[in-house]
């Protein structure tokens, strides 16, 4: 009997555009865009009670400064609950959205580089296993949510990207 063979792992991008202001965060602040919105960094409507897995996360900034650079990114496999929030507003996990919570990964910036680097990054390769039952079928997807745990400044209208590298199992 053959067995199925999981498809290759693929990438998600996530690009968050800050404010124009260099206001720093500090613990329990959400990381956001200027919209506001909560960000879907994979729209999987197409698929139904499959499973899944995040094989990695990793943040990378457009400056330098990893000084208190330490956030918490919260996974979630349907928006349910999950209400707009402002840059440096502050964000509270509550119990009514353990449901549909893939998984947490905290990060921690490195300056990569010289001196005259302009980025610095954290990677977790934790692998994390989901599953897509009771997600409603529009909102299905992997949705991030990032607070920051330090006291950390950013740039004016900096941007801070999320890879997610992931993989949809066989149904």
């Amino acid at each position: 009997v053959a067995q199925a063979v999981n498809p290759p792992p693929r990438e998600a991008l996530v690009t968050l555009t800050r404010p124009n202001n260099g206001t720093a965060y500090t613990a329990g602040d959400a990381v956001s865009d200027t919209s506001s919105l909560v960000q879907r960094v994979v729209d999987l409507s197409g698929y139904r009670d499959q499973t899944g897995s995040i094989l990695s996360v990793r943040m990378t900034v457009d400056t330098a400064n990893a000084t208190n650079g330490t956030f918490r990114i919260f996974f979630f496999k349907d928006s349910l609950n999950l209400n707009n929030i402002a840059d440096n507003a502050a964000f509270t996990y509550s119990k009514v959205k353990d449901s549909l919570l893939i998984g947490v990964y905290d990060l921690t910036l490195v300056t990569t580089g010289t001196a005259s680097s302009t980025s610095a990054y954290d990677t977790d390769l934790t692998e994390t296993f989901f599953s897509l039952t009771n997600a409603n079928t529009s909102r299905r997807g992997i949705w991030v949510v990032g607070t920051a745990t330090g006291a950390w400044v950013p740039n004016n209208n900096g941007k801070i990207k999320l890879h997610v590298i992931y993989r949809m199992n066989r149904g």
